[in-house]
């Protein structure tokens, strides 16, 4: 069964690859996401399948370019609420130095809400970063990555992050503070 998901995945790699142009361009971030503001953001990088054509890369690079991404794209939001994300890596292509291929980053993310203690994603948002030809830096890779995140995020800012009259701030600091749920990355 196993087997039968990465040829999957390895298929959908090698065609969202052909059909990559490009991100448009950037949203404003003063809109489109309510009330949102990031808590954590877990990433899971574990037995993530590497593309044919990649150049491998580390686990522990690949998270910390992804977490670093994700906070620099969205924590700069400042909503009443706070949200927990889970982001687990499922495949990446990334373009061996020298060559035209595309890079591609597939990523599975759940959103927790942590005033009413539940996830609000009934099954994992798919995220899929893509850079331009050429791209062999895992962090611009991670970048385009955060941007698909952000733009699946707003498409359901109006169901998950409408502001909420007489809400109280929800108190966070996210250095000194553990996560009130697991990671749920499925």
């Amino acid at each position: 069964m196993q087997n039968a998901v990465r040829c999957t995945l390895a298929v959908g790699l090698l065609a969202l690859a052909a059909c990559a142009t490009g991100p448009g361009p950037e949203p404003a971030r003063d809109a489109g996401l309510g009330n949102f503001r990031l808590g954590f953001n877990v990433v899971v990088v574990r037995d993530a399948l590497q593309g044919p054509g990649s150049q491998p890369i580390d686990e522990a690079v690949l998270q910390t370019a992804i977490a670093e991404a994700v906070v620099d794209r969205l924590g700069a939001y400042d909503g009443d609420g706070l949200y927990h994300l889970g982001i687990r890596v499922d495949a990446y292509v990334l373009a061996e130095p020298g060559t035209q291929s595309e890079s591609v980053l597939l990523m599975a993310a759940n959103v927790w809400d942590e005033a009413t203690k539940r996830n609000l994603t009934a099954a994992p948002l798919e995220i899929a970063g893509m850079a331009p030809a050429g791209t062999t830096d895992i962090t611009e890779l991670a970048e385009r990555a955060a941007l698909a995140l952000e733009d699946a995020l707003r498409a359901n800012a109006g169901v998950w992050f409408a502001p909420k009259p007489g809400q109280p701030r929800v108190a966070f600091d996210r250095t000194a503070q553990q996560p009130s749920a697991p990671a749920n990355v499925n």
